[in-house]
């Protein structure tokens, strides 16, 4: 049996997507939008993505999307975790498009050097199926994600389950499942693992 193994989500745990994406959906609509109007479009999303596909795969493709840079304390605690003896791997919903894939894959690398095992991009798809595969084996697991609705698919299928908060999506909170493991910022999950 390995022994640890933690799996990170990438958009706004690793990598700070929130300004460029923004941005860019200013940029698509053509016009500046409000913080609140930000947030109702991110729970739209999260209830029916299909009328904002046409955009988020305009931005995958973008050079934006592949020099995102780092949310405060990733660096440090990707060094850490390997450091401390983990194994480190990557699942996100990004779109599995090969060009998606290895501007995703290449932004990490700049970013935190060559340190993930694995990669795995869900397509908007469900996490639960990558989360098994990378976690069977392992004596410890851990995952984060800032969106409930992925922790929660992630109960049962990694060993501790970590919703990093985000108040974009604070909107579905209370269905975060009881059993997850929640951090305020990354610099509780070292307490969270141990290190």
């Amino acid at each position: 049996m390995m022994d640890k193994l933690f799996v990170f989500d990438v958009d706004q745990v690793l990598l700070n997507m929130y300004q460029p994406l923004v941005a860019a959906y200013e940029k698509y609509i053509g016009r500046e939008t409000s913080h609140q109007e930000t947030l109702d479009n991110i729970r739209r999303f999260e209830e029916d993505p299909r009328p904002y596909m046409d955009f988020a795969m305009q931005f995958q493709h973008s050079p934006a999307f592949g020099s995102l840079g780092p949310m405060p304390g990733a660096v440090q605690l990707v060094a850490d975790l390997a450091a401390a003896g983990f194994e480190l791997a990557i699942v996100t919903a990004a779109s599995s498009d090969p060009e998606i894939f290895e501007k995703r894959r290449q932004n990490l690398l700049n970013v935190f050097g060559d340190v993930f095992m694995h990669h795995h991009h869900t397509s908007l798809s469900s996490k639960e199926g990558s989360l098994k595969t990378l976690c069977a084996g392992y004596r410890q697991s851990f995952f984060i994600d800032d969106k409930p609705s992925h922790v929660n698919e992630a109960i049962g299928a990694a060993g501790t389950a970590i919703w990093l908060e985000n108040p974009f999506f604070d909107f579905s909170r209370d269905t975060l499942s009881p059993r997850a493991v929640v951090a305020a910022s990354l610099d509780d999950v070292r307490k969270i693992c141990g290190i």
